[in-house]
């Protein structure tokens, strides 16, 4: 009887102003409750049957027994009309090992965007699925570094390529987070750091302070780099079995290996799999973000992933990315050359396509270089494709653009095509 009460006040505190919810969606990896609209909930059930999919492959003797989850999508939907003033967004999102339940809940962001279809938002879904399907680990309890050092390590998990489920060789977040707090704080304070997180108990651990991410950090680290140096094993899940049978005397034993594996900074982490097929796409995603990096590189590898795979889209992004990114260095001459192309294939694409392609375009002005594309996608018959180019133009200029989804799903056509020709004459002048 507790246990229901508990499920019902979980429900209504996440279903806003309604007690049930909308919409009921089942998969293979559990059961999804939302008030949000198919736009929102399409990737959450995507990721989780993805995700527990891969988990299991990758653990398969300690998930056996884990039973499908239940998972909240709460907050205020982007469609529901609700006023929300700059400041107010947010996103939050918990599991519970006793209602066998992930809860999530965001609003929409400042430009009416639900905050939950960020990938920082979905990443924590991932997170939080991750210790759904670890938390039976024999070893593991209530030695909170390890449950979340396992948890941020399957955070990591992406897709590379093949549907499948991969684990990249460090969490670019993470790993910067531990190199930047050794510089700032020096390996002394840094090796304190370590045993604190390793002793520390449930209340120490998930204080709400300032240091919580840090903590999450120097988790994934000594998770990380055990999962490296523990005696060699045949499978993942057996090195897992062999790090939870560790005592924290034998964990920070190697402390000062683990400072030394973080001397190699990221961008020389990424370059050394950039032509591992397995890893490109994780290696390419992560070289997009950093700064004064020779972008010829990284058009190799989207050129030869164009060669190779039968779906274009990722390598298609990733040059919207790479000609939108103010950190990355092209000569005109090549950026020219990837625009043209980018163009050409923009003509052939089918809307679906140039939907994605759209959404991945980074915001500012250096994208503005793609604009005659996007333009074109305005008269496109699907109105999904004229919503989504109206605004990534408003995204990607100044310039003065209808950025209403009904005028551009329903409007009049003739008014539509004032405005795609007022684009048209403010590229020619």
């Amino acid at each position: 009887m507790p246990h229901r009460i508990w499920l019902c006040l979980l429900i209504f505190m996440g279903s806003g102003c309604s007690v049930v919810y909308d919409h009921r969606l089942e998969s293979s990896g559990g059961v999804l409750f939302s008030n949000h609209p198919q736009e929102v909930t399409d990737p959450y059930m995507n990721r989780l049957s993805w995700a527990s999919k891969g988990i299991r492959q990758q653990l398969p003797l300690s998930t056996e027994g884990v039973r499908p989850v239940t998972v909240f999508l709460s907050g205020t939907p982007a469609d529901s009309g609700t006023v929300i003033r700059r400041y107010q967004t947010g996103f939050a999102g918990w599991y519970s090992s006793l209602l066998n339940s992930i809860w999530l809940s965001g609003n929409p962001d400042d430009d009416g965007t639900s905050i939950l279809l960020k990938s920082e938002s979905l990443q924590t879904f991932q997170h939080e699925l991750a210790h759904h399907m670890t938390s039976d680990i024999d070893g593991i309890q209530r030695r909170w570094w390890l449950v979340e050092g396992i948890a941020c390590f399957f955070e990591g998990g992406f897709d590379p390529g093949d549907g499948g489920f991969s684990i990249p060789p460090i969490h670019l977040k993470f790993y910067e987070k531990c190199r930047r707090e050794l510089r700032r704080r020096g390996r002394q304070q840094f090796l304190i750091d370590l045993e604190e997180t390793v002793r520390g108990n449930y209340r120490s651990f998930y204080s709400t302070d300032s240091e919580l991410l840090y903590r999450y950090a120097l988790s994934w680290a000594l998770f990380w780099h055990l999962a490296e140096t523990v005696p060699a094993e045949s499978d993942l899940e057996s090195r897992i079995r062999a790090i939870s049978k560790l005592t924290d005397d034998q964990v920070l034993a190697g402390s000062e290996s683990l400072l030394d594996r973080l001397r190699k900074s990221t961008t020389e982490r990424l370059r050394e799999h950039l032509n591992n097929p397995e890893l490109r796409r994780w290696a390419v995603d992560g070289m997009l973000t950093r700064y004064r990096i020779n972008g010829n590189d990284l058009l190799e590898v989207l050129k030869l992933d164009l060669e190779t795979s039968s779906d274009p889209i990722w390598a298609w992004c990733s040059v919207s990315k790479l000609i939108g990114s103010r950190g990355i260095r092209l000569t005109s001459s090549i950026r020219q050359e990837w625009i043209g192309r980018f163009n050409s294939f923009m003509t052939e694409a089918t809307p679906k396509q140039k939907i994605t392609i759209c959404e991945e375009i980074i915001p500012g002005s250096r994208s503005f270089l793609l604009t005659d594309s996007i333009v074109d996608c305005l008269e496109s018959a699907d109105p999904d494709l004229r919503v989504v180019a109206a605004k990534t133009l408003a995204s990607i200029s100044r310039q003065k653009t209808i950025v209403s989804p009904h005028f551009w799903a329903n409007g009049d056509p003739a008014l539509r095509s004032l405005e795609v020709q007022s684009w048209r004459d403010y590229l020619q002048d």
